[in-house]
């Protein structure tokens, strides 16, 4: 989910990181945090078979004991996938979570799934504490890999799809 490939977006940046990775091979023994940064060096340096993993496995702080990931919500949640619209109606959603909230444990949480801008989570948040709403019922995921949205999708406990008009939803 953390590639490399995911930050380095201009080629410049990539040639650089690349010609650091390359500048490796000239080296005995190539000390890697992980095991994914051990096979990336592996890759780039054909041959080179000196590579020890000093630090820790890929998943550390990635996942809880029941193997639910750290950055989900530990308990149930509503999922909202959705934009910045208005015809994807984020608020009607955020609005409509309320009278559910109050009926189920004070641990039920609202996801919203969408890539806003900070003026608009703002806006949401503040709505949402309007309505009664303590701020952590709301949560706000963003740009995650499709494996990741599978596991948003297959967790949670409701999905919501509050637009007014879809023409093929893919949610």
């Amino acid at each position: 989910c953390y590639h490399p490939h995911a930050f380095l977006t201009r080629p410049e940046t990539f040639i650089w990181y690349q010609l650091g990775l390359e500048k490796l091979s000239h080296h005995e023994w190539i000390l890697a945090l992980s095991e994914s940064a051990a096979a990336e060096a592996l890759d780039v340096l054909e041959g080179h078979e000196q590579v020890i993993v000093t630090g820790c496995r890929s998943s550390i702080g990635t996942e809880r004991p029941d193997g639910r990931p750290t950055w989900l919500p530990s308990g149930p949640y509503v999922l909202v996938v959705g934009n910045a619209l208005p015809h994807k109606n984020l608020a009607v959603a955020v609005a409509g979570f309320v009278p559910v909230a109050d009926t189920r444990p004070s641990g039920l949480q609202l996801v919203i799934l969408a890539k806003i801008s900070p003026q608009q989570q703002e806006a949401l948040q503040q709505m949402s504490r309007g309505l009664g709403l303590e701020p952590h019922q709301l949560v706000f995921l963003s740009q995650i890999t499709t494996g990741e949205l599978a596991c948003v999708h297959a967790e949670a406990d409701a999905l919501v799809v509050p637009s007014i008009h879809e023409g093929f939803s893919l949610s």
